[in-house]
Parts: C-alpha cells; sequence; structure tokens
C-alpha cells in the first residue's frame, strides 16, 4: 500500500495486502469499526486447494481531523450514486464522486470520508446530485458525520 505524500507516494507496508497468498474475488472499503478511518475487506475464494478465508485489515487512524458523507437521495437516488461531493477549507478542495459496483463480488461503502490532516478549522461542501440540483453546506465543523 502506498500513501500519497503530496508529490511522491510513500510505501507504507512490508507485504501485500493478499498476503496469505489467497485467491481473493473481491475487495471493499468500509469504516467497519466506526472511527473516521476506512478499513478494507478482502473477499477470498474458499475451496478445497486455498481454505483460507475472507479477511478485514482495520486501520488503527490517528488523530488527524476527517469529515464523513453519506448522501441520502430524495431527487436523486437514495444512495447518492452519480454524486460529486467536494469539500473545501478554503485552501484546499478535495473531490469523490459516489460510485457502485466498484469490484467483483463486492461493494464498498457509499459514505465518503475527507482527511484534513491537522487543520481544525471548518469546512464548505458542495453537493451534485445526478438530478442536476446543487446542495451548498456551509461553515461544518469536522470530525462529525
Amino acid at each position: 500500500m502506498y500513501k500519497n505524500v503530496g508529490n511522491d507516494f510513500l510505501t507504507v507496508t512490508d507485504k501485500h495486502i493478499d498476503a496469505d497468498n489467497q485467491s481473493c474475488v473481491g475487495t471493499a472499503t468500509a469504516d467497519f469499526d466506526n472511527n473516521g478511518f476506512p478499513d478494507i475487506f478482502v473477499a477470498n475464494r474458499v475451496d478445497v486447494i486455498n481454505e483460507g478465508g475472507s479477511k478485514l485489515y482495520k486501520n488503527i487512524g490517528n488523530s488527524n481531523s476527517l469529515l464523513k458523507i453519506k448522501l441520502v437521495g430524495r431527487s436523486s437516488n437514495r444512495f447518492g450514486v452519480g454524486a460529486k461531493i467536494q469539500v473545501t477549507n478554503g485552501i484546499l478542495t478535495q473531490t469523490k464522486l459516489v460510485t457502485a459496483g466498484n469490484s467483483f463480488f463486492s461493494q464498498s461503502s457509499f459514505e465518503k470520508i475527507f482527511g484534513f490532516g491537522s487543520y481544525k478549522g471548518r469546512v464548505d461542501i458542495t453537493v451534485y446530485w445526478p438530478s442536476g440540483i446543487v446542495q451548498q453546506l456551509n461553515n461544518i465543523k469536522l470530525n462529525k458525520r
């Protein structure tokens, strides 16, 4: 796994996620333990040759600021699939798309997590819904869902 450090990527693991040489059939990310940091679930194939099982790799996180956003559509679809979310702290803008069907035999969480490092201020959120509606939320506190 690699961490984006701005202008480069830093290796943060010394082995592959599929470290047990299992036959992986899908992966999904979600905040399974609700600590604000995405965990990775790897669905491994179990058969006579490969007796391993699926694995959950937990992200223990750190003290960085974050914001979790889960869209609930009314005019657009219920899960917000196709929506674009932009979060800005006045200096940096992050953009994430709500997608479906991201991996074979698995689906990641529709909830999006935005990280802000040591920044402790407030942010503005803009949601571009598939229906064409644009929703703006201003002056939002971090470390919230």
